[in-house]
């Protein structure tokens, strides 16, 4: 997209969530509302794939997850019932998992945005686990991913944020020098203490399977995250690479 029809689409879509962040939202379940979440999130996908001069897609493989995730972020208990059978809660947090390129990423970057833009509560900030080695190799601990330290805007130093780290298991075992895996371990550990006191969620992408994802964790110094795999809604996400 050229970067002046860039800028005047960027502007337009903003001028739209301006007033509707000022508006009081009806249930969701009531279709013409949902429509205008779902248009904002997709606005909010067509943002950031503008520089690559692509669309955010909705189709047969994502549909039902969207629905999903703009049921769950707005706290409406219909979510529970998108997926039958599968247990899915809103107090849960979320593992996305799925095949190189299918979106996992993109949808939760989309949906980032969009929660912060609608000043929604459970608003989350993207990581990477690259983005964690290197702030690690840096300053030798995660402080600012699982406490939130560098903000101190608690009376403690800190106020933990939801967060949700990205490609967990694409990396080898050792990246950049850093053992990538117990990294990730400490990370959870951390963010497991930081929902106990502070109930706030950690969400997850991975290309993992959902049994690949149960070998990850279950080889932990203490045997306790793959426990806590249960306080967690594990999504597979269905579809081919969009990468094209």
């Amino acid at each position: 997209m050229e970067p002046q029809k860039f800028n005047k689409y960027y502007d337009a879509l903003r001028k739209e969530w301006e007033k509707r962040k000022h508006m009081t939202f009806d249930p969701l379940s009531e279709e013409p509302v949902f429509k205008q979440h779902a248009d904002l999130l997709i606005g909010s996908g067509n943002v950031l794939l503008a520089n690559e001069n692509k669309t955010f897609v909705v189709d047969e493989y994502n549909r039902k997850l969207l629905r999903f995730l703009l049921l769950y972020f707005n706290g409406q208990e219909e979510a529970e019932n998108i997926y039958p059978g599968k247990g899915y809660k809103l107090h849960k947090s979320l593992i996305i998992c799925g095949g190189v390129g299918v979106g996992k990423t993109l949808t939760m970057q989309a949906f980032s945005e969009y929660l912060k833009m609608t000043g929604n509560p459970n608003a989350f900030h993207n990581v990477s686990v690259t983005q964690m080695i290197n702030y690690y190799k840096q300053h030798e601990h995660l402080d600012l991913y699982t406490y939130n330290e560098g903000g101190r805007k608690g009376y403690d130093g800190c106020q933990p944020e939801n967060l949700c780290l990205n490609d967990v298991g694409v990396q080898t075992s050792l990246h950049f020098g850093q053992d990538t895996k117990q990294l990730v371990m400490d990370f959870f550990h951390a963010r497991t203490e930081v929902y106990n006191q502070y109930r706030v969620k950690t969400h997850v992408t991975t290309n993992m399977s959902p049994s690949e994802i149960k070998d990850y964790f279950s080889n932990d110094e203490y045997g306790r995250l793959v426990d806590r795999l249960k306080f967690y809604n594990i999504i597979h996400m269905n579809g081919e690479s969009r990468r094209k």
